[in-house]
């Protein structure tokens, strides 16, 4: 699902307008709106995790398809494959000593940088997320120069 179909399907669920919203996350009712509409490509991390706050979705779930409104990694059919609260990211069981189940292993580059995280704390970890974010924004609007 595309973000700005995720947005306004979370929206409605809600029960939210547009103003409430736009209210919530800091910004213009027309903000919201052309996000929901696709006419806004790109939005910065301060927006997404604001929208998020206002929608109560993780803000990984309005970037990646793969991933519920809890934060939790899912497959196709929708279900679970690792857990927000994951312990160790990869395999096994978190800390509340629930399966995770995989339907296939992480590649080696993926665990390496999993277990470079695992002692971070909440906020380093959000500044590794805000750089990744901005990194892969940047990518994307490169390719897609690259396309033109």
């Amino acid at each position: 699902m595309l973000i700005k179909d995720k947005i306004k399907t979370r929206r409605t669920e809600l029960g939210l307008t547009l103003e409430e919203v736009a209210s919530e996350a800091g910004v213009a009712k027309s903000t919201v709106k052309k996000w929901e509409d696709g006419v806004i490509g790109s939005m910065r991390l301060t927006n997404i995790k604001a929208l998020a706050r206002a929608l109560s979705v993780e803000p990984v779930y309005l970037i990646f398809d793969d991933v519920d409104i809890s934060g939790n990694l899912i497959n196709e059919g929708g279900q679970i494959i690792s857990s927000n609260s994951m312990n160790n990211g990869i395999i096994g069981k978190d800390n509340k000593e629930n399966i995770i189940l995989n339907e296939k292993p992480l590649p080696a580059l993926d665990r390496a940088i999993l277990a470079m995280c695992t002692g971070l704390d909440d906020a380093q970890k959000s500044e590794i997320l805000s750089l990744a974010t901005d990194m892969f924004s940047h990518n994307m609007r490169k390719n897609k120069k690259n396309k033109e």
